[in-house]
């Protein structure tokens, strides 16, 4: 704002590609265009809605007469607008030569009807921005680092729990693989000791043939 002794001086848009039909910048108290009936918009809309082609492409793009983007499709159509080009560029002071606002600056960007618009903008100043101080931002830069250091720790000690919890599983597997081992040994044990007693009585009955 003008009290704040630092004004918005001149704006630079960038357009990045072409727009088949709409998106350009207007602005609206600019120059209204020749043979255009600019304190009558319901003319202008009607004249609109006469090409039956956009008429369809407002449809789909729900644009329909009472609504806002109908108000500033008609002032885009009234007023000198700006259409956008791949490569171009549009450049215009927001301030007069004495210090006053130009509001005739004063711009917005039309509905796309169809395609799709890329663009961007560069803002001078004619002075120094209410920025924070230094040392609210070296507080602030202190605090996001203080946080980002905090959410490594977290992030960390998750991963470890998570290795702990692989381990564990690790060694439970490792203690059953064993205990069946164990049980395997053991039976075989006694599968041996099953078997001594036959070994015996044939023992026996070699004794009793012999005899």
């Amino acid at each position: 704002c003008m009290n704040s002794g630092s004004n918005r001086y001149a704006t630079v848009i960038f357009y990045f590609n072409d727009v088949e039909l709409g998106g350009e910048t207007v602005f609206a108290y600019g120059d209204p265009i020749p043979g255009m009936a600019i304190d009558n918009q319901d003319a202008i809309i009607e004249h609109i809605m006469s090409n039956n082609t956009e008429a369809e492409l407002l449809k789909t793009a729900g644009i329909h007469p009472g609504t806002f983007e109908m108000s500033l499709l008609a002032t885009c159509r009234s007023r000198f607008s700006v259409k956008p080009k791949r490569g171009s560029a549009v450049l215009f002071y927001n301030q007069l030569p004495e210090g006053g606002v130009d509001v005739k600056a004063l711009h917005g960007g039309c509905p796309v009807l169809k395609g799709e618009k890329v663009a961007a903008n560069i803002i001078t100043w004619n002075g120094p921005t209410n920025l924070a101080s230094e040392e609210e931002i070296e507080a602030l830069i202190s605090q996001t680092l203080y946080s980002e250091n905090k959410s490594l720790e977290s992030d960390m000690m998750a991963n470890q729990d998570v290795e702990m919890n692989h381990e564990d599983e690790y060694i439970v597997e490792e203690d059953e693989k064993m205990d069946g081992d164990d049980e395997m040994e053991t039976g075989d044990e006694d599968m041996m000791q099953e078997e001594e007693p036959t070994d015996e009585v044939t023992d026996i009955s070699n004794v009793q043939n012999k005899d």
